[in-house]
């Protein structure tokens, strides 16, 4: 496993456990489950599951038989950082904006949502070339050795 793919499913795995904890804490009657639950939500789709997409497809589908390149490990590590920073973003940011609205808080969570698209086209760049059909792999790829 790729060390892009062990940190990717260790931050899920972060996402996961904050999103359950934060979900138990929103049940009780200290802490509004209003303002909350947008939150946790986010954790554990966006944090947990999508994370864990990301981190296992890039895993399970082999590079190219070109081998290793520099720029798909600077991609893959910057959809990484793009997209953890987003989540801590909207964490920090989210529950604020329900209650009041500034202009620093409104400007964060619009941030947030462009650092989430950026990361998706990083994925998206980094995923298609990997992505072909049976016919277009090489005779080498399909005895399984790969660079």
């Amino acid at each position: 496993m790729t060390p892009i793919s062990q940190w990717g499913l260790r931050l899920g795995l972060f996402w996961l456990f904050s999103g359950v904890t934060l979900a138990g804490l929103a049940e009780s009657p200290w802490l509004s489950s209003y303002y909350v639950r947008p939150l946790w939500i986010h954790m554990l789709v966006l944090g947990w599951m999508t994370q864990w997409i990301f981190a296992i497809s890039i895993w399970m589908f082999p590079r190219s038989k070109h081998g290793y390149r520099e720029r798909e490990n600077i991609r893959t590590w910057s959809l990484l950082v793009c997209w953890n920073i987003a989540l801590v973003g909207r964490a920090l940011f989210e529950v604020r904006i329900m209650e009041t609205s500034s202009v620093l808080r409104q400007g964060s969570m619009t941030l947030s949502v462009l650092l989430f698209w950026i990361a998706t086209v990083l994925y998206v760049t980094e995923i298609w070339p990997r992505v072909r059909v049976k016919k277009q792999r090489s005779k080498r790829d399909q005895r399984g050795v790969t660079t």
